[in-house]
């Protein structure tokens, strides 16, 4: 396997990586040579989003009033706006959309000492009163809207101070973190008609800096992440080595504090993990990672599985050309697939049918509890792929969408149905079936149909959903997990691109949730984010990357986007780049085209971004540069499936190998040939507490993980 490595520049040692590491803490920057995505987002407008213009007219008029000083027109004019704004998108840069109030907090964050001064004056007995409510009530709605329609006010950094303490006590780390965030100090390039447009910062909190980023690196420490506290914590010592304060009940200098707090979070045993959680990619960050090493014994157990229905069986080269299409999840000692048409549910040790009845495979079928022996035809052709899965959470309840995975279905259909969203009972009930639903039988959704498997956070499901008549048209649905009951759903973009007459366009829209923040990767290149409690949309991007096009008969399935420190990264609907985007803003960091095809983001390790396709890449997460690249430019040495991180290693499928691969350097250490030793090809990797799983087209293959010792 030829390794093409490019010398990283800046690592965290030494005195450009510290700064790095700083800005990592505030926002990462892009070098300048590198293109700007809101330079290129506006190249291909595939999407259209309500953004009213009578709103940016009188943002555009408040603006004059502040260029000529106007300061009471100008405070009249923005309180307006901020009573208006609400749920309302603003065009920040050609084909990027953020919340207006977002924009509106951007213009206040950066206003002179005299606008400021005005802005005060008029604003702080507002929002000093509801602070004070707040503070008697408990209550984080009150402080939101201090932040919503009071922010630069001396209470609005308080309130956003709170709301993080809040947070962090509820246990919900990663918004915590981006409340804190708020409170740093802004990148010099950040503000309006800057490269870092839609970052907006508190402009002079009370809270010293290194309060601020001691906490951030307590949230790395209870999320697990050591080696992003560990990064964190460097920056703290460089710039406040002697700052004192409390922290975790107790008094004294914060970079102590915090070593011993490190060092004993070392031998945590609830950090360190043997297996991601029952969803793709392993959490709902999609970067679910592996602990420890993986090193895969003799063949312990297949199951063979049904062919997808949409493969078609008279194209005997598919099977070469397309990846595996379905992708196994594991929880409490069960491995579940879901097919499209069918959910399976199999032990893991054994691979034997979960909860056998009549002690035939067919056992393994709990959904429907009454499978029909007759095969389903397809009543019309179809084009693109679609990567098929499913959910468990933390109670054991597994969420699937049974049906056709269509995100465009034709305009002349005859019989096809919408799917179903299925919730089985896997802890408990052996399989069985608590509720189900269609997206059209839910309040306010008529002609929506689901695109995707739901991901779920606490009593919370969110999924995909679109409506194909008049318009294509995009959506985001929250429900609760226990009933299914509809939360909020919300209608994100409509689509310049008339369906199909007679082909149905097929895809798996899976959502990523980090940060309080819900991710929308749409098939056909944009890109949103939205408030996981309302459902409000914070940003949007109409594309990512360049815009470069594909036809109906060359897209691929399009991986959701993966979050890591507050990064976005996503591959573009053509599959030629990634582009990194500031999660909290949607501020494009940077965008870089790879030389071949890019199908899977993998994870995020040791300050490098995985992807994989027709190759291997490490990108520096910071900047984009390409690292290290791993590959051959013969096809049967491209990859073939999504593959995974484990321990020092990213383990990478091919069509006849499975390679082990270094993270950090590229260099491959363990290469296990497929075909010759198991009789099969490649596939989606899945890693269980004791298993490494691989699925290929047919059938799932189980390989116990070996210790070190015993290899």
């Amino acid at each position: 396997m030829p390794i093409h490595s490019h010398q990283r520049s800046g690592g965290p040692s030494t005195g450009l990586g510290l700064a790095l590491a700083i800005v990592l803490l505030v926002c990462p920057v892009a070098p300048r040579d590198r293109l700007l995505a809101q330079d290129l987002i506006g190249s291909s407008r595939i999407a259209v989003v309500d953004a009213p213009s009578d709103l940016a007219r009188r943002l555009a008029t408040a603006d004059e009033l502040a260029e000529r000083g106007t300061w009471p027109a100008f405070v009249d004019e923005i309180m307006r706006l901020t009573a208006d704004a609400e749920g309302q998108l603003y065009e920040l840069t050609p084909g990027y959309y953020v919340a207006m109030t977002r924009a509106v907090q951007s213009r206040l964050a950066t206003l002179t000492p005299e606008g400021r001064a005005a802005w005060r004056e008029r604003v702080d007995p507002l929002a000093d009163e509801l602070l004070a409510q707040a503070r008697a009530a408990g209550d984080p709605t009150l402080l939101e809207r201090i932040v919503d329609r009071y922010f630069a006010s001396r209470a609005s950094g308080e309130a956003l101070w709170l709301l993080g303490e809040l947070a962090w006590r509820e246990g919900d780390l990663a918004r915590a973190r981006q409340y804190w965030i708020r409170l740093l100090p802004a990148p010099e390039t950040a503000g309006p008609g800057s490269e870092l447009t839609g970052i907006v910062r508190f402009p002079d909190p009370e809270h010293s800096e290194a309060e601020i980023l001691a906490r951030l690196v307590l949230c790395s420490i209870m999320e697990g992440d050591l080696e992003r506290a560990q990064r964190e914590h460097r920056v703290l010592a460089e710039r406040f080595p002697e700052a004192t304060g409390w922290l975790a009940g107790r008094e004294g200098i914060l970079t102590t504090l915090l070593e011993e707090i490190i060092r004993d979070a070392a031998s945590w045993s609830e950090h360190a993990a043997t297996a991601p959680s029952g969803t793709f990619a392993g959490d709902a960050q999609r970067n679910g990672r592996i602990a420890a090493a993986v090193l895969p014994g003799e063949l312990a157990w297949s199951l063979e599985l049904p062919r997808p229905e949409w493969i078609v069986e008279n194209a005997p080269d598919q099977q070469f050309e397309h990846p595996p299409a379905l992708v196994p999840v594991a929880s409490r000692d069960v491995i579940a697939v879901n097919t499209g048409r069918h959910v399976l549910a199999v032990d893991e040790s054994t691979g034997e049918p979960a909860w056998p009845v009549l002690n035939v495979p067919e056992d393994a079928i709990v959904f429907p509890p009454l499978p029909s022996t007759g095969r389903r035809s397809l009543d019309r052709p179809v084009f693109s792929q679609a990567a098929v899965t499913s959910t468990i959470d933390a109670q054991g309840r597994l969420y699937a969408a049974i049906g056709l995975p269509v995100i465009a279905p034709a305009t002349i259909a005859l019989q096809q149905e919408d799917p179903r969203l299925i919730c089985l009972d896997t802890a408990n009930g052996e399989g069985r079936l608590l509720w189900s639903l269609k997206a059209d039988e839910l309040a306010r959704l008529d002609g929506w149909y689901f695109t995707g498997t739901p991901v779920a956070i606490d009593d919370r499901l969110y999924v995909a959903c679109r409506r194909s008549r008049p318009e294509l048209e995009c959506g985001v649905v929250c429900l609760n997990a226990g009933t299914g009951e509809l939360v909020w759903f919300t209608r994100v973009c409509g689509l310049l691109r008339e369906p199909l007459t007679a082909a149905h366009l097929l895809g798996h829209e899976l959502l990523t949730v980090a940060g309080g923040q819900v991710f929308y990767t749409i098939a056909e290149g944009p890109l949103a984010a939205l408030d996981a409690e309302t459902g409000g949309i914070d940003w949007f991007l109409s594309q990512t990357g360049s815009g470069q096009s594909v036809s109906s008969a060359e897209a691929r399935w399009r991986p959701p986007a993966l979050w890591s420190d507050g990064i976005l990264f996503a591959i573009d609907a053509a599959q030629t780049e990634v582009t990194a985007v500031h999660a909290a803003s949607g501020t494009v960091l940077w965008s870089v085209p790879l030389d071949g095809r890019v199908s899977h983001l993998v994870g995020a390790a040791e300050g490098l971004t995985i992807v994989s396709g027709s190759q291997l890449w490490a990108l520096d997460s910071q900047t984009g540069e390409i690292v290290w690249q791993a590959g051959s430019d013969d096809p049967t040495g491209h990859g073939f499936g999504r593959g995974t991180i484990a321990g020092a290693d990213v383990i990478w499928p091919t069509r006849e190998a499975l390679w082990f691969v270094d993270v950090e350097t590229g260099i491959p250490v363990q290469r296990l040939p497929l075909a010759a030793r198991y009789g099969i090809t490649g596939g989606n990797v899945s890693v269980t507490a004791t298993h490494l799983l691989l699925t290929t087209h047919d059938r799932i293959v189980a390989l116990p993980r070996a210790s070190a010792q015993e290899k």
